[in-house]
C-alpha cells in the first residue's frame, strides 16, 4: 500500500514537472514572437534580403576570415511560407526552431541521464532556457542552429549506438555537416569528439560509429582546406580583429565574467578527468564534455568573450553535469540540499526569462517606430551626417551609419534601398533649419539646425 502511494506520488510530481516544462517553453515562445519587429542592428541582413522576398545567398558571410555559408541560410525557409517576407514569420521560423533544440535536448538528456527525474529534467530544461533564450529572442544569433545541431547530434548518437541503424548514421552526417558550415570552431569539436571515440573508446563503439568518427575528421579536413583557399589566402582583414585589445588572460577572464557557467564546466572537467584517470573508463557524456571545452577553447583563442558565443558550450556539458546532478540526488543525506538548489535555480531562470522577453519586446516597438519618424523626415528633407572618409573607412563607425541608412530606406515611402544620407565634414556647414546626424563616438546626436 505504501509503495503505491509512493508510485502514484511520484508519476504526480513527474506528470507536474513536464506541464511545468511546457509552460517554460510557451513563455519562452510567447516573448520571441511578441512584438515581432525589425530592431536596429544586424536585422538589416534580413531587412535587404528574406523581408523583400529575395534569398539570402550563401556567400553573404564568405570572406574577410569569415567562411560560414550556412551562418543565416535557414532564413531562406521564410520564402516559402505565407507573409514571409514580414518579422513575426521570422521569428515564427526562430520559435519553431527553439522548439525542435528543446524537443531533442530533452530526449538527449533523458537517453544519456536515464535516472534523470522529473525535476531535475524541469530545472535543467529551465537553465538551458536561461541560458539561451537571448539568443532566440533576436534574429541575428545562428547559435540558434548550432544549439538544434548539437541536441540533435547527442540524441542521434545514442539512438545509433543503441539500435546501430545506417538511417541514424546518414542523419548525423547530414546534421554534422550542416552545422560544420553555420559557425567555425564546429569542425573542431568534432575532431576532439572523433579522437576520443576513435583512440579512447574504440572497444565501445559500433561499426557504424566508427563510421561515422571518421567522416568528422574526413569533414573537417575538407571544410579546413575549402576554408584555406577560398578564405585565408585572399583575406586581409579578419574578423574580430583589432576589435577586442585584450590579453589571451583578460579575454578569458571577461569570458567567464560573461558566461559564469564556464567556471563550472571546467572545474567539472578536472573533476572527471581525475575520475576518468582513476577508473580508466571514459564514456561519451566526457566526450561530450570534452567537446564543450574545444568549443569554449575556441573563442579564447579568437578572443571574443561575449556570453552567448558560449551557449553551444553549455549545451553540450549539460548531459554530464546532469549525470552528476542525478547521481547526488541518490544520496540521502544531501539530496534535499540538492533540491533546494535546483529550485533556486528554477525561480532564477524563469525570472531572468521574463525580465529579458520584457526588455525585447519594448526595444521591437521602439526601434521600428524610431526609424519610422526618421523615414518621414527623410522622405520630404535631406538629413547631413557630420562625418568624413577616414571615419567611414573604421569598420564598426561605417556600420553604424550605413545600418541606420538601410532602415530608413526601408520604412521610407515608397521604400528607398539606395537611400544615403548627405555627407559633410562640419557641423557649420549645415544650411539652417536642416536636419543633423551626428556620429561621434559612442554618442548619436539628432536635431535641426
Amino acid at each position: 500500500m505504501l509503495g503505491e502511494r509512493i508510485n502514484i506520488r511520484n508519476v504526480f510530481i513527474g506528470n507536474f514537472c513536464y506541464f511545468c516544462i511546457a509552460a517554460v517553453a510557451l513563455l519562452a515562445v510567447f516573448f520571441i514572437l511578441h512584438n515581432a519587429n525589425w530592431v536596429n542592428g544586424d536585422d538589416f541582413e534580413w531587412v535587404k534580403t528574406t523581408a523583400l522576398g529575395i534569398a539570402e545567398p550563401i556567400s553573404y558571410h564568405v570572406g574577410n576570415g569569415r567562411f560560414v555559408p550556412f551562418n543565416h541560410f535557414d532564413s531562406n525557409l521564410t520564402l516559402f511560407l505565407p507573409y514571409g517576407n514580414t518579422a513575426f514569420v521570422h521569428y515564427l521560423l526562430v520559435s519553431m526552431v527553439f522548439c525542435l533544440a528543446s524537443f531533442f535536448l530533452l530526449k538527449a538528456l533523458k537517453k544519456h541521464v536515464p535516472g534523470a527525474n522529473g525535476v531535475l529534467l524541469l530545472v535543467s530544461y529551465s537553465f538551458f532556457v536561461y541560458e539561451s533564450v537571448n539568443v532566440y529572442l533576436s534574429i541575428i544569433y545562428p547559435e540558434k542552429i548550432i544549439i538544434l545541431g548539437f541536441a540533435l547530434f547527442m540524441y542521434l548518437f545514442q539512438k545509433l549506438h543503441d539500435e546501430n541503424s545506417f538511417v541514424s548514421l546518414i542523419l548525423l552526417c547530414i546534421v554534422v555537416l550542416y552545422i560544420t558550415y553555420a559557425k567555425e570552431p564546429v569542425f573542431g569539436v568534432f575532431v576532439v569528439f572523433s579522437l576520443i571515440n576513435l583512440i579512447f573508446r574504440k572497444r565501445k563503439i559500433n561499426v557504424n560509429e566508427k563510421r561515422f568518427c571518421y567522416f568528422c575528421l574526413l569533414n573537417a579536413l575538407v571544410y579546413a582546406l575549402l576554408y584555406y583557399f577560398i578564405v585565408f589566402l585572399h583575406s586581409d582583414l579578419f574578423y574580430n580583429q583589432g576589435r577586442v585589445q585584450l590579453t589571451y588572460i583578460q579575454n578569458i577572464v571577461e569570458s567567464f565574467k560573461h558566461q559564469p557557467f564556464l567556471i563550472i564546466i571546467w572545474g567539472f572537467l578536472f573533476y572527471r578527468i581525475y575520475i576518468v584517470l582513476k577508473s580508466r573508463e571514459i564514456s561519451v557524456l566526457d566526450a561530450f564534455l570534452f567537446m564543450s571545452v574545444a568549443y569554449c577553447s575556441a573563442y579564447f583563442i579568437l578572443k571574443l568573450n561575449d556570453g552567448y558565443y558560449f551557449i553551444p558550450s553549455v549545451v553540450l556539458a549539460l548531459p554530464s553535469i546532469c549525470k552528476a546532478l542525478s547521481e547526488l540526488l541518490q544520496q540521502k543525506k544531501i539530496k534535499y540540499l540538492v533540491y533546494v538548489f535546483l529550485c533556486l535555480l528554477l525561480y532564477k531562470s524563469v525570472k531572468n526569462i521574463i525580465v529579458m522577453g520584457e526588455a525585447t519586446s519594448h526595444n521591437r516597438t521602439y526601434y521600428p517606430e524610431y526609424f519610422r519618424n526618421l523615414a518621414r523626415i527623410a522622405e520630404t528633407n535631406t538629413i547631413y551626417a557630420v562625418t568624413d572618409s577616414l571615419k567611414m573607412s573604421d569598420l564598426h563607425y561605417g556600420y553604424k551609419v550605413k545600418n541606420d541608412e538601410i532602415f530608413i530606406g526601408y520604412w521610407m515611402t515608397p521604400r528607398n534601398l539606395n537611400y544615403k544620407f548627405t555627407y559633410i565634414s562640419s557641423v557649420d556647414s549645415v544650411p539652417k533649419g536642416s536636419y543633423v546626424r551626428i556620429y561621434d563616438n559612442d554618442e548619436l546626436k539628432f536635431y535641426k539646425k
